[in-house]
Formats: C-alpha cells, sequence, structure tokens
C-alpha cells in the first residue's frame, strides 16, 4: 500500500502534476514535430551566407529575427520543453549565430539590435506559449 502523502511533501506533489501518461506522450508528437521544422528554418535563415535584402523602410530584418524566436520559444512551450533548455538553447543560439555572421558568413554581418530582437522574441514566444498551453494552466491551477 502506498505511503499516504504528507501535507507539504513537495517532492509527491511535482510528481503528480508533471507525471506524464503515454496520451501525454502522444500529445506532444506535433508540437514537437513543429518545433523541429521552426527551429531548423530559423536556423537556415541564421546562417545561410547570403539573404537578399528587399528594399523598405520597415525594420523586416528585426522583425523577422522576433518573429523566429518567438515562434521557436513558443512551440518549445506547447511541447513541454523544460523552460532552462528553452533558454540555454535559444540565448545560444541569437548569441552565436550573431557572432557566426559577423566572423565567417559572407555577405552578412553581426548585429547587435538583432541580438536585441532574438531575445525579446524569446521573451515574449514563452509568455505566449505559457498562455497558450492549457497543460501548463492546469498544472499552475492545481498549485
Amino acid at each position: 500500500m502506498p505511503e499516504p502523502k504528507q501535507p507539504g511533501d513537495r517532492h509527491a506533489e511535482h510528481e503528480a502534476i508533471f507525471a506524464r501518461t503515454d496520451a501525454d506522450e502522444h500529445d506532444r508528437f506535433w508540437p514537437i514535430l513543429l518545433l523541429l521544422a521552426a527551429f531548423l528554418a530559423m536556423s537556415y535563415g541564421l546562417y545561410a551566407p547570403d539573404l537578399p535584402a528587399g528594399e523598405s523602410d520597415l525594420p523586416l530584418d528585426k522583425l523577422g529575427h522576433f518573429g523566429m524566436f518567438a515562434l521557436v520559444a513558443a512551440l518549445a512551450v506547447l511541447a513541454e520543453i523544460r523552460m532552462r533548455w528553452i533558454v540555454v538553447i535559444l540565448v545560444g543560439q541569437a548569441v552565436l549565430s550573431e557572432i557566426i555572421q559577423h566572423l565567417v558568413l559572407p555577405g552578412r554581418a553581426g548585429d547587435p539590435w538583432d541580438l536585441v530582437a532574438d531575445l525579446l522574441g524569446l521573451v515574449i514566444g514563452v509568455l505566449v506559449g505559457l498562455w497558450l498551453s492549457p497543460a501548463i494552466r492546469r498544472r499552475m491551477i492545481r498549485k
């Protein structure tokens, strides 16, 4: 017979809240697949040697950086990737991409404002993902 849960037993509460079932894993398939596709598309956009630039008064490059990172961050939250990994991987990607663009890629230049757009996209994407995720909202309500 399992030991009764004591009030304030954080470990037992954590296990109950984050227990996964086969149905949970199945529900994660599409978000993970979409996340991988978005991450690959983002990586192509960040590391392609020379992307065509359009003539516009709008900061389309910055909007692209913001949008790519927001989409990937939101999908990572919906795929229930651990928050620390979302932050570590996307901050690393943002910093590394600007360094590589500046030092290695022909026709590209690292831009600190691109890094700012990336990080803002990361923050907004995480917030949107948290807002959209019913599983995460249910866990927050149980606490």
